[in-house]
């Protein structure tokens, strides 16, 4: 009686948590320890910084608030696009075919044309390895464009998540100018006995240090990596191509390569926006991923 009390506890247990999954737009979710640290890390230095931003504004100051809002809005839809790229599916090839297809000899060395796709086998995987998909040794799968595996997202930046990765960084890049203009507003509205403002104790002057450095690291590092995405994808180039010299082939257009990427609308409020691209870079797959 008590284990069949214990397995419908668990079972609705399993059901709560699968709905809220499927409410949360879980798709994956990678359990590397080390990953799941910095994902952590990343969401602890973005609250502070929260927090000490708004702790340098007046309330009772329109333009503060204003600013404030403004700096809540930034760093939200850092917080959305974070979550996105994290456990969205980043184009996971499945590690066996569909029972209607059956697996085709392939040739390790040799590319063949299977199911309309270029496709490899994977001494890893042991499965389909299309055209410019790579291994992820952490997530242990082959992910279709893979550009690289991130442990401040802790998953692969890939075809389907590319769009929200660089949106993240773009977002804390433009929350990280924006608490600079803050703490430059609050050091000028100080007299010129700025420690009336900041405090005499010790703590006080090392936060607003440590707020400054982090802020600029953050912009930088954001700023850095946001060219450097943006870039390549111009130029149709993931960045382990670019890492093992694999660039020589024909590229379209860099605003064709942008819409495969952010989206095929003439409206570009859509590529700033959470939702899913779901252009067709190539004919694909059917996946299905368990979280």
């Amino acid at each position: 009686m008590v284990q069949w009390s214990c397995r419908r506890y668990a079972l609705g247990l399993h059901g709560i948590l699968q709905r809220a999954v499927k409410f949360l737009g879980v798709e994956v979710f990678c359990w590397d320890p080390c990953g799941m640290v910095m994902a952590g890390v990343t969401w602890f230095l973005v609250l502070w910084g929260n927090y000490k931003g708004l702790s340098y504004l007046d309330i009772y100051n329109p333009v503060d608030v204003f600013m404030g809002v403004v700096y809540q809005t930034l760093l939200g839809l850092a917080f959305a696009c974070h979550f996105r790229t994290m456990c969205t599916n980043p184009g996971f090839v499945p590690l066996r075919p569909m029972a209607s297809e059956p697996m085709v000899a392939i040739d390790r060395n040799e590319p063949q044309w299977v199911d309309g796709q270029l496709v490899t086998n994977c001494r890893k995987c042991d499965g389909y390895k299309p055209w410019r998909a790579h291994h992820c040794s952490i997530c242990r799968r082959c992910v279709r464009m893979m550009d690289h595996h991130c442990p401040w997202v802790n998953n692969c930046v890939g075809e389907e998540n590319h769009k929200h990765f660089i949106l993240f960084t773009l977002y804390i890049f433009l929350s990280s100018v924006w608490a600079l203009i803050i703490i430059v507003r609050f050091l000028h509205n100080c007299d010129t006995r700025w420690h009336h403002c900041v405090g005499n104790r010790p703590w006080d002057i090392m936060s607003l240090m440590l707020f400054f450095m982090e802020i600029f690291m953050f912009g930088l590092f954001t700023i850095i990596m946001s060219c450097d995405q943006m870039c390549g994808i111009a130029y149709d180039t993931t960045t382990l191509e670019r890492l093992k010299g694999d660039t020589a082939k024909p590229a379209p257009s860099p605003m064709q390569n942008l819409r495969t990427v952010f989206g095929a609308t003439e409206n570009k409020i859509y590529w700033v926006s959470q939702s899913k691209n779901h252009t067709p870079r190539r004919r694909r797959f059917s996946v299905d991923v368990q979280v």
